[in-house]
């Protein structure tokens, strides 16, 4: 009797959120994909191409997720399947192993235990049952997966011994560091040297895993390294709306940057330390009115496009760093404050005369309803078809997102980790949304019509608005908070903002009109930007209106009173009228004030519905000083204000 299998690799999470730069984070996702389509093609080999369900299509260079589906003509066909895809997932593991260790200097690297470490990290399960129906085995081979996965066997570690006593990992805490202490010591090594040799500062303290991350790049099927990935830092990322005004500059952007770069060789400074490669595309194409091309890195001397300067040099709070790492100078206050200067004056030539804006978009999409739509096919064939549809999907998302200047961490099955400049994230997170509606609908229609879900599936989005220096572990955390607050509505993007003070700031809208007449979220945040950049909306209307009904409805002796929903709603709308739009200049407008209004006159709570607005606003403002950096006065042509109406 014909046996279903399933393959699962772990842990996935756990591993990836264990990073501290993207190069980190970029590894950990590929080795997990590179692993799992090592054991999806020895499953192939086994079972035939016709029998293999997920993925889809084994393509290479296609993202492969953890749980691999196949139709084995019986038991035992499954079990030695399962067998030899885990003896693939550890030949596959050793090779990267051999590769990369090989590079680091014998003294002081405990490799031994390093190896165990990374041995021991992928964990491998597999269930087979018999196949009746479809659907059935499919269901009772994920709840016995579960069950598997929690009666987990807990061995003692494999690389106890070598190596007692050395510091925990700076990265997960839980694994030994394989660096020997006596490398650390300045007089016999300098930091130069422990970055060249393991890509580590001298306060980092990391294990074989995180080694492998460190020193890892893309492999052949011989084990061949290839080039290491264009893979651009949050710095660089953040930086798109202030690279995006200098291609918009032309000839002017150009000399700009020409005089950027001869002031910091003029200061010693070794900018070769911040060459970085503009990938696969080395421009994207960006429209605000007129389509302009925005190179993807900061043009070299030569004016190569393919290859420049990563986008943290544009940072007036890094040039300390920057002089003290990179110069052989010192980083005295005067030598500061003349690359102070200097990088204030290439601002002003572009008329930019504010510090660059500091943040990014870290993105994280997940399908809704994807388990019911698979749950609901009659047929193999069907999830084939489904699984078909979603691979060719996430090979596309690449492409999207570096058309926004991003750069995409992994795109598999349906989901979606990318970081993304503000100025860009959110229509790159709607066109993601709507690229993944039309996929799923396009498979849907060659299911077999007894095995097609009511719903088709859709996208939900989280979008972390991440400071460029906040430790990726939070940023990490932060935009999974972000995505499941989009999940509690589904086909919905939600957006969360760290605030220094502590807390978050959060917005969450569906990516269509509802039945309240809202525009989505996605668009509502252009509008907001609109209304201040014109001076129509007044930048302290959100605080004003948020804390007049915080007052009341905080107020003493109200603890056992209710305050009315009318009195809410009246109290709000007042302060707003109050506030004055152009600079104080002018009442608030008429539509304005409605516009508001309707936000906060939805739903059962309106003391809640004037908070989720004020927080809204404020995330609009972040958005707006990206808009502005990047696209100037036309960023909202039509909202500026005359100067015979100032």
């Amino acid at each position: 009797m014909s046996h279903l299998l399933l393959f699962s690799l772990g842990p996935v999470q756990d591993f990836i959120a264990t990073a501290r730069r993207c190069q980190d984070l970029w590894f950990g996702s590929w080795l997990l994909s590179d692993l799992a389509h090592k054991a999806a093609t020895r499953v192939r080999e086994l079972v035939g191409n016709e029998a293999l369900i997920v993925p889809g299509q084994l393509t290479d260079g296609a993202a492969v997720a953890n749980e691999i589906f196949a139709l084995c003509s019986d038991q035992a066909a499954a079990r030695d399947a399962a067998l030899k895809a885990h003896q693939a997932v550890r030949d596959r593991l050793q090779t990267h192993i051999d590769v990369f260790f090989a590079r680091i200097p014998a003294e002081g690297f405990h490799r031994a235990t390093a190896e165990a470490q990374v041995l021991d990290l992928i964990e491998t399960q597999w269930v087979a049952v018999p196949v009746a129906t479809y659907p059935e085995a499919r269901r009772r081979a994920k709840a016995l997966l579960a069950s598997r996965k929690a009666s987990r066997t807990f061995a003692t570690v494999p690389w106890v011994g070598e190596g007692d006593g050395c510091p925990k990992s700076s990265l997960d805490g839980s694994r030994e560091s394989v660096i020997d202490e006596s490398i650390y010591d300045q007089g016999k090594r300098k930091p130069e040297w422990l970055m060249q040799h393991y890509r580590a500062r001298p306060a980092e303290r990391l294990s074989g895993v995180d080694l492998l991350k460190r020193l890892g790049q893309e492999l052949s099927e011989d084990g061949d390294r290839g080039e290491r990935p264009a893979f651009h830092s949050t710095s660089h990322i953040s930086a798109g709306p202030i690279r995006t005004r200098f291609a918009r500059s032309g000839e002017a952007g150009d000399r700009a940057l020409a005089a950027w770069r001869q002031d910091l060789a003029h200061m010693d400074v070794d900018t070769s330390r911040f060459q970085v490669r503009a990938g696969r595309e080395v421009t994207a194409t960006l429209r605000r009115g007129d389509a302009v091309e925005v190179p993807r890195v900061l043009p070299g001397a030569s004016g190569s496009t393919s290859k420049g300067l990563d986008g943290y040099v544009l940072y007036e709070d890094r040039l300390k760093d920057i002089l003290d790492q990179y110069s052989p100078g010192d980083a005295s206050e005067s030598r500061l404050e003349i690359l102070r200067c200097q990088l204030k004056g290439t601002l002003a030539a572009l008329g930019w005369h504010r510090p660059v804006q500091p943040y990014y978009a870290l993105l994280l999409a997940d399908g809704d309803r994807m388990g019911a739509a698979i749950d609901a096919v009659a047929e193999s064939k069907d999830h084939v078809e489904i699984s078909r549809h979603l691979d060719k999907w996430a090979s596309s998302c690449q492409s999207e997102i570096e058309g926004h200047l991003g750069t995409c961490i992994y795109a598999g099955g349906d989901d979606v980790l990318a970081m993304l400049p503000l100025h860009t994230a959110l229509d790159c997170a709607a066109e993601l949304a709507s690229s993944f509606a039309d996929a799923m609908s396009a498979a849907l229609k060659k299911v077999t019509p007894a095995g097609r879900a009511g719903t088709p599936p859709t996208l939900s989005v989280g979008i972390a608005i991440v400071h460029h220096m906040m430790p990726m572990r939070d940023a990490l955390a932060l935009v999974r908070r972000a995505e499941k607050h989009a999940k509690t509505i589904r086909n919905a993007l939600a957006i969360s903002v760290a605030k220094r003070g502590g807390g978050e700031l959060r917005a969450l809208g569906y990516w269509t009109v509802q039945q309240d007449g809202l525009d989505p979220l996605h668009l509502r945040i252009p509008q907001w930007c609109a209304q201040f950049a014109g001076e129509v909306l007044p930048d302290k209307a959100a605080f004003a209106m948020e804390e007049a009904v915080g007052l009341l409805v905080a107020s003493p002796g109200r603890s056992s009173e209710k305050v009315s929903d009318a009195l809410i709603r009246a109290l709000a709308g007042r302060a707003l009228v109050r506030r004055r739009g152009s600079r104080g200049a002018e009442a608030l407008e008429g539509g304005v004030v409605q516009a508001i209004k309707a936000h906060f006159d939805r739903g059962s709570d309106p003391a809640a519905a004037v908070k989720a607005l004020s927080e809204e606003l404020q995330i609009s403002r972040l958005f707006l000083d990206a808009y502005e950096e990047a696209w100037g006065d036309d960023a909202f042509p039509d909202a500026r204000p005359s100067e015979d109406a100032k």
